[in-house]
Formats: C-alpha cells, structure tokens, sequence
C-alpha cells in the first residue's frame, strides 16, 4: 500500500464553544501556519541533591504549579466580509459581550471542563479563570488524507484563550489576515474527525 503524505492544503480548524451540543465556527487554511503541541506538558522533576546522589521530591508549590501552565497555539486567516465579525467574536469574546454571541448564537465558555494527570497517576479539574471576564473555546484541526477512503487526521486543544493582545489584523497589498495566539489550558489530544456542532456561520 502507498504512504501518501497529508498536505496543509487538506486542512481545515473550528472553533468551538461549551454548549451541550457546541456551536462551532469553521475556518479553512489559507497560510498553513498553524503551530500547536502534540501533548499537554509535564513539569521538570525536582531533584534535590544529596550527598550519595539524588533525591526526587517536591521542594514547593511550583512543582504542581507546572503541570497547570497553559501551551501555545497560534495560527492566521484571511479576513473576508462575510465571515469577519463572527469571526472576530468567537476569538475569547475579546469585546466582554454579555452576553457572548457568534453571529446570532450565545456561545459558552469550554473553561474548567477538562483534567489534568498528576505525577501519581490522580486527575484533578482544570481549575476556573480568576479573572470572571476571560472565557475560552476549544481549537480542532482536522487534515483529509489524499486518498479515495477520505482518511483524516485530527488534533484538539481544549479550554483555549485567546487574549484581546494576542489577536492582530495585518494588511497586505494582497488580503488582510488575522493572527491568532491562543494559550492551552485543558486537554490535548488527537482525533479522528471534527466533533458534532451547530456552525453559528
């Protein structure tokens, strides 16, 4: 059997938000410059040590503190005047719209729905933003094969925030683009295709 290889050109990324059944807005890949991680990361071990060698232990609070620190996900789009505004909404409702809508929807924030995995195997909630304002969405990527079975290959970054000074609008003689940083708070994984939804597009 051939390996053919997936190309960016196959991608699509949707926004998601916490609804019981998520609405979702759908961007398609123009610059194919999305950067995300794989996994959620762990913190560095706490070696401590000792005089017959080392000792592995928590020495304070910034061990756990770690295994909570958000991932970086960044991407752009071209802006057209259809999709813009809905667009723009669905970015962490950097306006503080109350309440949140994406075209004529009320979108939810995803934040706290996820876990983390402990050094001793123990799942603890994501915790809530502190700041009440903040909301996120959940990030999907999903690449169609090049192959006649329509294969697919997929990643998700859930509780995603993307703060109003991580959003910037670039002009260009040819389009103007949005780029987007966003930081990871929840659950990374892959996936096989896009999670059911409304589109609120």
């Amino acid at each position: 059997m051939a390996v053919l290889t997936t190309s960016g050109r196959q991608g699509r990324i949707r926004i998601y938000d916490g609804s019981p059944t998520p609405n979702f807005i759908e961007i398609k890949f123009e610059l194919m410059n999305l950067n995300a991680p794989l996994a959620r990361a762990r913190s560095n071990d706490p070696i401590v040590p000792t005089v017959g060698g080392a000792l592995m232990s928590p020495t304070s609070a910034e061990y756990d503190a770690g295994f909570y620190e958000p991932s970086q996900i960044s991407f752009s789009l071209w802006v057209n005047t259809v999709d813009y505004r809905s667009i723009r909404n669905a970015f962490s409702n950097i306006d503080l719209a109350d309440p949140w809508k994406v075209g004529s929807t009320t979108w939810i924030s995803t934040k706290s729905r996820g876990s983390i995995r402990m050094p001793d195997s123990t799942f603890r909630a994501t915790p809530p933003f502190f700041d009440e304002k903040k909301v996120a969405v959940d990030v999907q990527s999903v690449w169609t094969g090049p192959n006649t079975s329509g294969s697919t290959i997929g990643m998700r970054w859930d509780e995603t925030y993307f703060a109003p000074q991580s959003l910037t609008i670039n002009e260009s003689p040819d389009f103007v683009e949005i780029r987007a940083s966003g930081l990871c708070y929840g659950n990374i994984e892959p996936i096989g295709d896009f999670s059911t939804g409304v589109s609120s597009i």
